[in-house]
Parts: structure tokens; C-alpha cells; sequence
């Protein structure tokens, strides 16, 4: 007998099973070798890329306070956009930030789909001066 042994017979062979389990693996692979490091500095909060994303909306005005990038909503509180990594750059000399192709500057209107959790957030990079406020998980999707 030729292949490998899975301890059972589906059926299948086994050849079969084990290209399902190659592919796979190579899948996988593929996956993590777009990781990018989380920043340690700078004005934008991020985190590690999620698998999901929360479907909550967050819009207001983008606001740069004592840097600390954040979005001022109507009923004037504020939380801290946390972008996951690859997706958000600050350009610290325009003070631009550019977020899925569009450019938004202080004052400019922003609304960002994701959520309120901490939980999301564990491996997060969150700037000192934003410490105290509420943070927002933005979706990938």
C-alpha cells in the first residue's frame, strides 16, 4: 500500500488526502507570511491583523489631540481609531492620515466600521497620550 495511512477509510484516497492537507498547510503559510509588525511610536493606534472584524460604526471628525490621532463624534466624545496594522499610515509632516486609499486631515469628517472591545485590542499599539480614552477596534473589511 502506497500514501498515508489515516487510520481510516473514507473512501478517499489517500493521495487525496493528502493533497487536501498540503494545500492547506501551504494556505496557511501564504497567510502568515504577510504579518507585519505592530509600530511601537507614533500618532495612529494599531493592532495585529484580525481574521474578523465587528460590524459597529464610528464617524465624526478627525482630531489630532496632544498627538494622539482620534475621531470627535456628534455628541462631542471621542475614541481613538486602533487601525489594524498595513491598513492606516500617518504622515507626520502633512499631518495626513491615509486609511484604505483616502487622505483625512484634522477637521476632516471619518467614519470607520469595527467596535468597542479591549479584548481585541491586547496586542495593540496605543500611543501614551491617548491612554484614558475609549478605543475603537477598525475592521480589516
Amino acid at each position: 500500500m502506497t500514501g498515508i495511512a489515516c487510520g481510516y477509510d473514507d473512501g478517499m484516497p489517500q493521495r487525496g488526502l493528502f493533497a487536501i492537507a498540503l494545500a492547506v498547510t501551504t494556505l496557511r503559510a501564504v497567510g502568515c507570511a504577510a504579518t507585519v509588525d505592530v509600530p511601537q511610536s507614533g500618532p495612529v493606534a494599531m493592532y495585529p491583523q484580525p481574521n474578523g472584524g465587528m460590524d459597529a460604526l464610528l464617524e465624526g471628525t478627525l482630531t489630532v489631540i496632544e498627538d494622539c490621532v482620534v475621531v470627535t463624534q456628534s455628541d462631542g466624545s471621542i475614541a481613538v481609531p486602533v487601525f489594524p496594522v498595513g491598513d492606516a499610515s500617518w504622515d507626520g509632516d502633512e499631518g495626513v492620515l491615509s486609511w484604505r486609499g483616502d487622505e483625512f486631515r484634522e477637521g476632516d469628517p471619518i467614519s470607520v466600521g469595527g467596535g468597542f472591545s479591549d479584548a481585541a485590542l491586547t496586542a495593540a499599539y496605543i500611543p501614551t497620550s491617548c491612554a484614558g480614552t475609549d478605543t475603537f477596534a477598525v475592521s480589516p473589511f
